[in-house]
């Protein structure tokens, strides 16, 4: 047996036939190490991988300007200080382009997002205006794998600078009401698609980038919360989801069968805690957050069995 090695020394990382292995030549984060991505993880689906090894990184951010992360290599916490003042911090982030979450915030006074980059550890911005919107983070509508800072407008229409042209771009959602949805890859091109979800009659409706249509999902008439930006059977293609609080089950539409699966996390009061690949398998983990013990918890796809790790006792809150 072998172990293949496809270089791009370009940094496109799809469309590699076995695997891929990206060097991390700026010796950051570690130096002298190389990334392996196996085919079956989506670089675009694996959220908050502060290390680049293709492994979402439990995380918190504290009261301090501190975001946290538990490093899935060394085992160990890392962390970054976002500055003093009000803001919000910006999770699943990666505005350079190269694998690895870029600790972000975003200050609503300024209309500024500024993040840390991971390649070279230096601090940019972006200005978003100063009009009334709410950000929108973690998503890439033109497909080159840098985050595309984006905004919600109250007129229903949002707008997001295109970090491979440097232009705005902007499409209406509706003017019914609705919940926006964290973008989403619905249609498995590579771009995220702009989505909403409409509680009631509870359908979901995605943006198609690649045809430019609308396409509508029903999830179910009764009560539950949506759940976004999750990939639970691995082909690169999100599947709607809902939990249910009361049961503490979660459901999936598998996009490869057509099908809705189920995984239960327990009883009890806690946090479900979507979109994260913590074993690395390109498939997400079910997780969960019980504030009162300050223990993070996750159901691991390649193996079924459970995984936990204890976040701490100070005040913090855990970022997806």
């Amino acid at each position: 047996a072998y172990d293949i090695y496809v270089f791009d020394y370009e940094g496109y990382l799809y469309s590699q036939p076995l695997g891929f292995m990206l060097a991390d030549y700026a010796g950051y984060p570690g130096e002298g190490q190389a990334h392996y991505w196996p085919l079956t993880v989506d670089p675009l689906a694996v959220t908050s991988d502060f290390v680049g090894d293709g492994k979402s990184d439990p995380v918190k951010f504290d009261v301090a300007g501190t975001v946290w992360w538990l490093n899935s290599r060394t085992s160990s916490w890392d962390s970054a200080w976002l500055g003093d003042g009000s803001y919000d911090y910006v999770p699943r982030s990666d505005f350079d382009g190269d694998r690895v979450t870029d600790p972000a915030k975003f200050d609503a006074s300024t209309g500024i997002v500024s993040y840390i980059k991971s390649t070279d550890g230096t601090w940019e911005e972006k200005f978003l205006g100063v009009d009334t919107y709410t950000y929108v983070s973690g998503a890439d509508f033109d497909g080159d794998l840098e985050t595309d800072p984006a905004k919600l407008l109250p007129d229903g229409s949002i707008w997001y600078l295109e970090s491979s042209s440097g232009t705005w771009v902007g499409e209406w959602l509706g003017a019914e009401s609705f919940e926006y949805v964290s973008a989403s890859d619905f249609d498995g091109d590579g771009k995220d698609d702009m989505a909403k979800f409409i509680a009631t009659p509870g359908v979901l409706w995605y943006l198609q980038s690649s045809t430019g249509t609308w396409m509508g999902v029903f999830l179910g008439s009764d009560t539950y919360d949506y759940v976004s930006g999750s990939d639970f059977d691995g082909d690169g293609v999100t599947d709607p989801a809902k939990y249910y609080e009361s049961s503490g089950v979660v459901w999936w539409l598998e996009s490869t069968t057509g099908t809705w699966d189920a995984a239960w996390l327990g009883a009890g009061t806690f946090a479900f805690i979507g979109g994260n690949d913590f074993d690395g398998d390109g498939k997400t983990d079910p997780a969960k957050f019980d504030a009162s013990t300050g223990v993070l918890s996750w159901l691991k796809s390649s193996t079924g069995t459970w995984n936990s790790v204890y976040m701490g006792s100070d005040t913090y809150d855990v970022v997806n």
